[in-house]
């Protein structure tokens, strides 16, 4: 029993406990208020992922689960919770179903189990617990340890539920996890759960696996691309496909990689296409298409030289062009980049004089040498920052790398997450100089020496935009 003076629990299970496989089947709300609904799915969650690791008996997937109550309900005949319980059973293999309640009245949370036999359709078992709602662990364990009866492994020496607003909180935002059809909301509820209560493993399971399957698909993905670009490719070199064909095929291919960032992809196809010269098909000039993409993966892949030169060639060629907008648009922010870069340089001089002339006479004001070390840490980073405004970016790689080298382990609390910030600084310089590889490992380091300061950060947002391949 456990240690809670007011949780009170009333049993009917065979001792031997329930036979396997297992079913839980989500919660019914009895109580008035529809915002508890979140428990409906996470209680059968939760209970499904204690049974797992208890390891006593093996367990049906929720998934499994909500496909069978999805068929069952698209069927006219309707049943009592027992039959449906023996339909589910069946169709997952169970041979145990788990049907329940939940009641909130005030500050206490009842829970009512039901143990159905699927190959009779019969309550083998029942389990009836009431606690605060704070310790619904606590509750949810009781009616696990009545289900198994003599199968339930003793609880490990020195194991101990965590209970109280954070621990609940954090169960609520596991269950709207459960409940949304987007992996982005998925991971968001997932690590607010986390925050709330780091110990909260549910969620930290369900984040790790989901992570997994994400890694996953992105390799399939990229398999399947691969694919298709190689497929693009043997269409565009065998001439005994019609012109039309090849064009049209070619033209979605290149459209495809500029879209999922595989630039130098797209780049290399795109010269191609150019060097075969292809014929128009109708009123389609593949070359014309060509040139544009070929100037658009140049812009991304941040090599300037190429891409002014690109976009200048496609303008001449094809004024008509119903691309020549976009062209036009791209080459003005190109030169305007350019004059960028090249009015830096001699206002970065005059930043850094005027720097570190108030760093010297800050120093010349401030006693105490810890202050004036605060200072000359906000001289070197305001050195970082303003070498990336000024666009010079080999000169932000050196300032701001020295920044890192420098303060990292020695900043003020305040500035504690400045070293990380001066990293992402450094990757966004060899990023902006078109160096993606250098930029990748310095990012794949940083989240590996400091993974809670990234993330924090979102330090891996700033590969959005580097290319795929």
């Amino acid at each position: 029993m456990t240690a809670l003076a007011a949780l009170a629990v009333v049993v009917s299970v065979h001792a031997a406990g329930p036979a396997g496989p297992v079913a839980v089947m989500p919660f019914k709300n009895l109580s008035a208020d529809p915002g508890l609904d979140w428990l409906r799915a996470g209680m059968a969650e939760t209970m499904v992922s204690d049974l797992k690791k208890l390891g006593a008996v093996t367990v049906v997937e929720r998934a499994q689960i909500d496909h069978a109550l999805a068929e069952i309900a698209l069927q006219t005949t309707q049943g009592t919770e027992e039959s449906t319980a023996a339909r589910v059973g069946k169709m997952t293999g169970a041979k145990t179903v788990v049907v329940g309640s939940f009641q909130q009245a005030g500050q206490e949370l009842r829970l009512n189990a039901r143990f159905v036999s699927v190959e009779s359709g019969e309550v083998t078992g029942a389990a009836k617990t009431t606690g605060p709602t704070g310790h619904v662990f606590l509750l949810q364990d009781e009616i696990i340890s009545r289900l198994l009866g003599a199968k339930a492994p003793a609880a490990p020496q020195g194991r101990r539920r965590k209970s109280g607003e954070p621990t609940l909180r954090a169960y609520k935002l596991y269950a709207m996890a459960l409940t949304t059809a987007s992996d982005a909301d998925k991971v968001n509820y997932l690590k607010e759960a986390l925050e709330s209560d780091p110990d909260f493993t549910y969620a930290a399971d369900d984040l790790e696996a989901l992570r997994q399957r994400l890694k996953n698909l992105a390799q399939r993905s990229n398999q399947a691309m691969l694919e298709a670009q190689a497929n693009a490719e043997a269409m565009l070199e065998d001439t005994r496909i019609p012109a039309k064909e090849r064009a049209q095929a070619v033209a979605s291919e290149m459209a495809r990689l500029l879209s999922t960032r595989r630039y130098r992809a797209c780049k290399r196809l795109s010269q191609r296409v150019i060097d075969l010269n292809l014929p128009v098909v109708e009123t389609y000039d593949p070359v014309e298409n060509a040139v544009f993409f070929l100037f658009l993966a140049e812009v991304l892949l941040h090599e300037t030289d190429r891409a002014l030169k690109t976009g200048e060639e496609f303008m001449k060629r094809y004024p008509a062009s119903a691309y020549f907008p976009a062209a036009e648009t791209h080459m003005r922010e190109l030169v305007k980049r350019r004059q960028e870069e090249i009015d830096g340089v001699a206002h970065l001089e005059e930043r850094f004089a005027a720097i570190e002339a108030e760093r010297q006479r800050m120093e010349g004001v401030l006693k105490a040498e810890a202050a004036r070390k605060t200072r000359q840490e906000s001289a070197d980073w305001m050195r970082c920052v303003e070498a990336g405004r000024a666009k010079q970016y080999r000169r932000a790689i050196t300032e701001c790398q020295a920044f890192v080298d420098r303060w990292s382990g020695e900043s003020a609390p305040s500035h504690k997450t400045l070293p990380l910030q001066a990293r992402r600084a450094v990757m966004d310089a060899h990023a902006n100089l078109g160096e993606f590889e250098i930029a990748r490992a310095l990012l794949k380091q940083a989240l590996e020496d400091d993974p809670v300061g990234a993330e924090a950060l979102h330090i891996d947002g700033i590969a959005q935009s580097w290319p795929n391949d």
